[in-house]
């Protein structure tokens, strides 16, 4: 020890101390959160696959348009080589959310396709429209003889 206090490691010694390479993917065996792996990069904590695609590639942007995009699908993965920088909602229709298995549906459950309705900024089923209205009605029909 010196005057200053103890001597710090270089930040990217310590990154990969906490690697194990494969064949394919590095795994991230740190600290992690919500599966993610975790690194104070000596100046704050950012992801550990952010720190080593910044390592091999250069700085990204903060931007919150543009995302690290997994290739593998594997949280904790590390490898520059399945990381790529994708716009936010490439990112988003990659993953298995509902909403992105919805985007990526082109039919009903019916199997009727789901064309793109301008005036209501969604995709429908006409077929299943149709029905939907006609049954409705005559259900109203109903109702309204019977008093």
């Amino acid at each position: 020890m010196g005057k200053r206090g103890p001597k710090k490691s270089n930040p990217e010694t310590r990154f990969w101390k906490y690697v194990k390479k494969t064949e394919g993917c590095w795994y991230w065996t740190g600290s992690s959160r919500r599966g993610y792996g975790q690194f104070y990069n000596g100046e704050t904590i950012i992801t550990a696959y952010k720190y080593a695609y910044e390592l091999f590639n250069g700085p990204v942007n903060n931007n919150r348009q543009w995302h690290l995009d997994h290739r593998c699908d594997n949280r904790i993965c590390v490898n520059p080589k399945h990381l790529k920088l994708v716009s936010a909602k490439e990112n988003i229709l990659r993953s298995n959310s509902i909403s992105a298995k919805y985007a990526r549906r082109d039919a009903c459950k019916h199997g009727h396709p789901l064309i793109w309705k301008e005036n209501e900024k969604r995709r429908r089923c006409m077929k299943c429209a149709v029905v939907s209205v006609r049954t409705a009605r005559k259900k109203k029909r109903e109702n309204a003889r019977i008093y």
